[in-house]
């Protein structure tokens, strides 16, 4: 008897923990696949108009919560929004200060490119292999090893 309770938490408590887990690149891909389709989809991407007869945030069957991005994992096993590319996170202030000061001690634009570089008619700094980029993303993108970050000391 003792370990048919067991058991039977075991149980519940699995049931209550997560379907999947998602990645906060593969989220971010949802949201913008969701950005990308609201004229299409809605918050929870289904189509618009659709009428929920119960949470949809509730595995119905545990009473156990799911996050928004769990619950369009689950409706689109295709993961549509797989070949969107997102942006990294955007660097922080103090981070941005340092890139432009070792830009500037080093005669770069905020571009990475030499001082005075001249861009020709529609030659474009912020388009790197056909994607818009900001100039700090061009920056990380041409000096990967982030020299303006202080060195860490062993």
């Amino acid at each position: 008897m003792k370990n048919l309770s067991v058991i039977i938490t075991t149980i519940l408590l699995l049931a209550s923990m997560p379907m999947c887990s998602i990645s906060k690149k593969e989220k971010a891909q949802i949201n913008k696949w969701l950005e990308l389709n609201k004229t299409k989809v809605n918050q929870y991407g289904d189509a618009h108009g659709t009428v929920y007869r119960t949470n949809i945030l509730i595995n119905q069957s545990t009473g156990a919560p799911k996050t928004v991005h769990e619950y369009i994992k689950e409706k689109h096993p295709t993961a549509p929004w797989s070949a969107i590319k997102v942006t990294a996170t955007p660097p922080s202030e103090r981070t941005k200060k340092a890139m432009n000061k070792w830009l500037r001690a080093n005669h770069l634009n905020i571009y990475g490119d030499p001082e005075f570089t001249w861009y020709t008619r529609g030659e474009n700094p912020l388009i790197m292999n056909g994607t818009k980029v900001t100039p700090e993303e061009r920056v990380n993108r041409l000096f990967p090893h982030k020299p303006w970050k202080p060195k860490k000391n062993k």
